[in-house]
């Protein structure tokens, strides 16, 4: 149920949607989210946005009857929030649209008696929260929530790694912390760019993930990122300039130089990147690094571009990593195309043609 909360709370939480679309059982199986999938790629979009939608798409129109009625039951509810229904009678309303405490009573099994557990304890969460928030909403629930699961299902003693948000790491320490995905536009996010006060409190969160680490720090940034099948070259996030370089033992083949300083618009005035030890002018530094990215940007741009398509429906391949596999299908994406690649070890993989042709070939 609380999939549920969350896609109300953010139509384009497709993690979620995924999860809650077919359960309770409604007909819409895993060929129909396939192509709803399929068609949210290509069209750049969430799930939520296909699927709200079938009556555009060919493609789900044996479906549309089935999403028609999925997307009007909780565009309902969401009404009912919109109209100020009390978060504690939402919930109850919520598990009888949805069909979900129905479904689990149908059968007696320990599986959904430990479900029905679930549920009623998630009702006594709503109610704590409501009792104690100033102006209790479920965006505000949903976001007391992630603070708190994540800290009580962590287990110090386990031997294994913990995944969480910077948020509920707050007061944690851990011998080795690994930071990932530090780009600009990441982290910090794009709102923040050029927003002072949301740039400060993005660098204090930065510094709170930092501080976790009791003896190792690791921290990493894609050179390029993938995103709505469209290759983009990222910048290192502005927070690693400012960690002092005797702290910092680099690896690959660029590094951030230590921070330059800002602007009266909050934002750092370039990046610059060198090899290890080499002492250069700082002003030229900064005015070769702009040259440098730009240059960068536009031959990761042509080079994609040059790649040429050459993959067909059942054409046997091979890839470097993933072994030898079949095409099952081939979907045009503007210059590109998203190929659905059936994996003898591996099983099914989704490749964007030209990002694959460097490390796959025909056999």
């Amino acid at each position: 149920m609380l999939a549920y909360l969350c896609v109300l709370n953010n139509r384009s939480d497709d993690l979620r949607l995924r999860r809650i679309v077919n359960n309770p059982p409604r007909g819409l199986g895993g060929k129909t989210m396939e192509m709803v999938e399929r068609l949210a790629q290509a069209e750049g979009c969430s799930l939520y946005d296909v699927i709200s939608h079938p009556d555009q798409y060919g493609a789900l129109e044996r479906a549309a009857y089935k999403l028609g009625k999925f997307t009007d039951m909780l565009e309902g509810c969401a009404r009912l929030l919109d109209e100020g229904m009390p978060l504690t009678d939402f919930y109850e309303e919520l598990l009888i649209r949805t069909g979900y405490t129905a479904m689990l009573a149908e059968k007696n099994t320990e599986e959904n008696q430990t479900r029905l557990e679930n549920v009623h304890e998630l009702k006594s969460s709503i109610v704590s929260y409501v009792e104690n928030a100033e102006e209790p909403t479920l965006a505000g629930f949903l976001e007391e929530i992630a603070l708190y699961t994540d800290i009580e299902q962590y287990d110090p003693t386990a031997d294994a790694a913990v995944m969480m948000t910077m948020h509920s790491a707050k007061g944690l320490e851990f011998p080795q912390v690994f930071l990932v995905g530090l780009e600009e536009g990441l982290f910090p996010g794009m709102r923040a760019i050029g927003e002072p006060e949301e740039m400060e409190e993005e660098r204090r969160l930065c510094y709170v993930a930092i501080t976790r680490a009791r003896e190792r720090l690791t921290i990493s940034y894609a050179h390029q990122r993938m995103l709505y099948g469209r290759t983009n070259a990222c910048m290192p996030s502005r927070f690693l300039k400012e960690i002092p370089e005797e702290c910092v033992e680099h690896r690959g083949g660029y590094h951030p130089k230590p921070a330059p300083q800002e602007t009266h618009g909050g934002h750092t005035s370039s990046y610059s990147y060198s090899n290890r030890g080499s002492r250069t002018n700082p002003a030229a530094e900064r005015r070769k690094a702009h040259m440098k990215q730009a240059e960068y940007s536009d031959f990761a741009a042509k080079a994609v571009a040059s790649v040429s398509i050459d993959f067909h429906q059942g054409d046997m391949v091979e890839h470097t990593a993933f072994g030898k596999g079949m095409v099952l299908s081939v979907m045009k994406m503007g210059g590109d195309a998203l190929l659905e690649v059936a994996f003898d070890e591996i099983g099914t993989k989704k490749l964007m043609a030209k990002t694959a042709a460097s490390h796959m070939k025909k056999v």
